[in-house]
């Protein structure tokens, strides 16, 4: 399953503070979190419009997506999942 976990789309493309929601479905399902990091994407489908933009000038916008190490919730709150996520997250590609 993939769930955003900040809530919403971001507005200016800057990763914003997670909400707890996905902590809360790992601690309650017993199963890690697995941190991905889409670098891009924003710029290919930006909350105002309505369909992606996949070309700009003739050439494909360029996207990367990495992956982190699992993180396991035994033993963790939902807020300090929640923030070992997000830390997960931003040392994928550095801080947006």
């Amino acid at each position: 399953m993939l769930i955003h976990p900040e809530g919403t789309r971001s507005r200016d493309g800057k990763m914003h503070e997670f909400k707890g929601g996905a902590a809360k479905l790992a601690i309650e399902a017993g199963v890690p979190i697995i941190p991905v990091r889409i670098d891009g994407a924003w710029d290919i489908f930006p909350p105002h419009k309505k369909l992606p933009k996949i070309f700009r000038f003739g050439r494909r916008y360029p996207i990367k997506i990495s992956f982190g190490a699992p993180l396991y919730p035994e033993g963790k709150s939902v807020n300090e999942l929640t923030a070992l996520t997000q830390k997960a997250i931003e040392q994928l590609g550095g801080a947006s």
